[in-house]
């Protein structure tokens, strides 16, 4: 089966996509989760709050996920400013102030750096696929992309539409995506990789009027924390070329 696929990068140097399970620490899962990804496109669009679930859920909309620099992680304490009450002294932050210790995700190396995320999306509404293009390609947001919190403010690449194709493969691949852990038959370990197992990531959310969303499913992912290809047998994979280049990958 062959799918039309929208390829573009979302770049930024700080991010944070908080676990769905931490408590007092915020703690980050390494890359945005599929729910994080379609709230992003969403914010793009300009849909409503918790009003685009059923119009993204896994049967509409398919989406894959490389990681493209290497990441690491850094733990900070950051002061929020409690503003319930507001008044001069509060605005100020006398006495007032609220330590979180929060975890982000940053591109590797000592040099400030940009995070890359590369997303193949696709979606049985066409137009609303095209309609996402122009936007990319003529920086026409709604409300501003971010990776995660809204502080962590990002930018936008699109690269361009490609015809990709849905096959089953018979032998190990080399994988560039994230990988579901339910779709993973074997994978060949090799030498001077950082295979990681992502755990508990949001996968969809269930519209819950009046009182927002639910978690509807969470899914475990495997990937390498330079961004190298992961060499996989997978029950289900698509294949694509981008600048000459073949990519296999597996949607999330």
């Amino acid at each position: 089966m062959k799918l039309k696929l929208l390829v573009f990068e979302v770049k930024g140097y700080f991010a944070h996509f908080r676990k769905v399970y931490s408590t007092t620490s915020s703690l980050s899962y390494a890359f945005p989760p599929r729910t994080t990804i379609i709230g992003l496109i969403a914010a793009i669009m300009g849909f409503e709050r918790d009003s685009y679930y059923d119009d993204f859920s896994p049967d509409k909309c398919k989406i894959g996920l490389q990681i493209k620099v290497p990441i690491r992680r850094v733990v900070q304490t950051i002061n929020y400013l409690n503003t319930d009450e507001v008044n001069v002294k509060k605005l100020r932050g006398i006495g007032n102030t609220i330590p979180v210790v929060s975890e982000f995700i940053l591109a590797e190396g000592t040099k400030l750096s940009r995070l890359n995320y590369r997303i193949f999306l696709y979606h049985e509404n066409e137009r609303l696929m095209n309609d996402l293009g122009d936007r990319l390609l003529n920086t026409r947001y709604v409300y501003p992309p971010s990776l995660g919190g809204t502080n962590n403010l990002a930018e936008l690449d699109i690269l361009k539409f490609i015809e990709a194709e849905i096959f089953e493969p018979k032998e190990p691949v080399d994988i560039l995506t994230v990988i579901p852990h339910p779709l993973i038959l074997e994978i060949i370990p090799k030498e001077n990789m950082r295979l990681y197992l992502e755990e508990v990531v949001p996968a969809t959310f269930q519209a819950n009027k009046p009182n927002g969303r639910i978690l509807k499913e969470v899914k475990s992912y495997v990937y390498e924390g330079d961004g190298k290809a992961i060499k996989a047998r997978v029950k289900e994979a698509f294949k694509c070329k981008l600048d000459y280049e073949e990519i296999v990958g597996v949607f999330m």
